[in-house]
C-alpha cells in the first residue's frame, strides 16, 4: 500500500485507495508507534537510564525525539497528505536509484555490469555469484576489474545468445590484453587469471550446468581460435631477484591439469573431449618439439656417461648422469635435466588424458616422441619399453645409421 500512494503521487495521479484501507493505515502507524513507545521505555528502565537521567520532563522529551518519525506519519496520514507520508521511504528509494544509476553509467564498471545482468539468466546465481566473486577477489583496479569478469561470463554463453558481436575465444582475450597495454601497463596477474578461466568447466561441471561447461570447452581449447594460443607466451624464466614467470609450460600445464580433463570427460560429450584432446596434442608438439630436439643431443654426446629410462608405468624419461668432473659438465648436466624435467611434465598430463580411452598410452607417448624427431639409440633402456623400440635399439647395432633403424622399426 506504501508503494502505491508513493507510485501514485509520482505520476501526479489521485490516491486511489478506499476510506477503510486509510482507516487501517492509521491504525497500523499508531500501533507501530506504541510498539516502539514501549521498546523505548523498556530501555530506559531496565537499562537504567530512567535512575541516571532523574529528570521525567528530559527524560519524554528524549522519547519523543524518537517517536517524532511516526508523529509525523500519522499526521500525515489523518490529513491525506502523501507527499510527505513517506518522505524517508522516498528518500532511501532516491539514493538506491542514484546509486544504482551510477554504477551502471560508470565506464569501467558499469557495462560489465549491465552484461552480468543479462547473462546471470543463462548462467545461473551460483555460478554467476562464484564469477562475481573471483573477479573482486583478484584484487585489480578499474578497467582490469571489469574486464576479467566479462571475460569470465562471456566464455560460459554462447555466441548468438550474447549477440555482442565478439566470438568467445582465450587466445584472443590475452591478445587484447596485451594490447591494452599500449595505453596503460596490465597487471602481470591478468594473463594467469585469463588462464584460469578453465576452471570454470570443472565449476561449471560440478554445479550441473553442462552447457555452461561445454561453453567454456570452446572458448578455451576451440582448435580454430585457439590453436595458436600457446604461442602468445614466451617461455618460463626467473628474474635476476629470482622471481619466477610463468610462460608456455606453465600456462600449458594449468590448461592440460588432470581437473580439467576430467571434468571434460564427465560431461559426456564427443565434441568437447576432441576439442580438448586435439588442442593438447598440438600444442604438446608445438611446445615440446625443441625438447625433443635436445633430447637427442643430450643422449648423442658420448663425452658424458648417461643412461636414459624409459619408465612405461608413469610415461617418464628418467635420466642417470655420472658425476661430473668439471664446472662445464655440471653445468651441461643441470641444462639437461631441466629440459627432460621439462618435457617429463608435458608428458606425464598428455599421459593422463590418453589413459582415459583405455588405448596403450606408452606406445602412443613415444610415438609422438618420434613423430617430433625423437631417435632413441642404445642409451635409452627399459623393460617395459614398447617392442618396436627394442627392436630399433637391437637393429641399431647392425645399422650403421640409428635413423635408419629407427624408419625401419616405425614402419612395421
Amino acid at each position: 500500500m506504501q508503494q502505491k500512494l508513493i507510485d501514485e503521487q509520482r505520476a501526479g495521479l489521485p490516491s486511489s485507495i478506499t476510506t477503510t484501507q486509510w482507516t487501517d493505515l492509521l491504525s497500523n502507524a499508531q500501533r507501530a508507534r506504541d510498539v516502539a513507545a514501549n521498546e523505548l521505555k523498556d530501555i530506559a528502565n531496565n537499562g537504567g537510564y530512567s535512575k541516571r537521567i532523574r529528570n521525567p520532563t528530559e527524560e519524554k522529551a528524549i522519547s519523543d525525539n524518537e517517536l517524532q518519525y511516526f508523529d509525523r506519519q500519522i499526521e500525515a496520514i489523518k490529513n491525506k497528505d502523501v507527499g510527505t507520508m513517506f518522505d524517508l521511504k522516498r528518500r532511501a528509494t532516491l539514493l538506491q536509484d542514484n546509486a544504482n544509476f551510477s554504477a551502471l553509467s560508470d565506464k569501467e564498471i558499469g557495462p560489465w555490469l549491465l552484461k552480468s545482468g543479462v547473462l546471470r539468466e543463462h548462467l545461473g546465481p551460483e555460478l554467476s555469484s562464484w564469477i562475481a566473486q573471483q573477479t573482486l577477489a583478484k584484487g585489480y583496479l578499474g578497467k582490469y576489474q571489469s574486464y576479467l569478469g566479462d571475460t569470465k561470463m562471456r566464455a560460459g554463453v554462447p555466441d548468438d545468445i550474447r549477440r555482442d558481436g565478439v566470438a568467445k575465444s582465450m587466445t584472443a582475450d590475452v591478445i587484447a590484453a596485451r594490447q591494452s597495454e599500449k595505453e596503460a601497463k596490465a597487471n602481470p596477474r591478468l594473463y594467469d587469471d585469463l588462464i584460469d578461466n578453465v576452471n570454470m568447466i570443472t565449476k561449471a561441471e560440478e554445479t550441473g550446468k553442462t552447457d555452461v561447461a561445454k561453453e567454456v570447452v570452446k572458448y578455451t581449447f576451440d582448435p580454430t581460435r585457439n590453436g595458436n594460443l600457446i604461442k602468445q607466451f614466451g617461455r618460463d624464466f626467473k628474474d635476476d631477484n629470482g622471481v619466477f614467470h610463468k610462460g608456455q609450460f606453465a600456462y600449458y600445464d594449468v590448461l592440460t591439469q588432470p581437473k580439467v580433463v576430467d571434468s571434460v570427460y564427465k560431461l559426456k560429450d564427443k565434441a568437447s573431449w576432441d576439442m580438448m584432446k586435439d588442442w593438447q596434442e598440438t600444442s604438446f608438439k608445438t611446445l615440446f618439439g625443441e625438447e625433443v630436439k635436445k633430447l637427442n643431443g643430450i643422449q648423442g654426446d658420448r663425452s658424458m656417461p648417461i643412461k636414459l629410462t624409459w619408465d612405461s608405468d608413469g610415461g617418464q624419461i628418467v635420466p642417470e648422469f655420472g658425476k661430473a668432473s668439471t664446472n662445464v659438465e655440471a653445468n651441461y648436466i643441470n641444462y639437461a635435466q631441466r629440459s627432460i624435467a621439462d618435457l617429463n611434465k608435458g608428458l606425464a598430463n598428455l599421459k593422463y588424458m590418453k589413459d582415459k580411452e583405455g588405448t596403450d598410452t606408452s606406445a602412443y607417448l613415444m610415438n609422438t616422441l618420434m613423430e617430433l624427431g625423437y631417435s632413441p639409440n642404445d642409451k635409452l633402456h627399459g623393460d617395459n619399453l614398447p617392442q618396436r623400440v627394442i627392436e630399433a635399439i637391437a637393429a641399431s647395432h647392425k645399422s650403421n645409421r640409428i635413423e635408419d633403424a629407427f624408419k625401419a622399426a616405425k614402419g612395421k
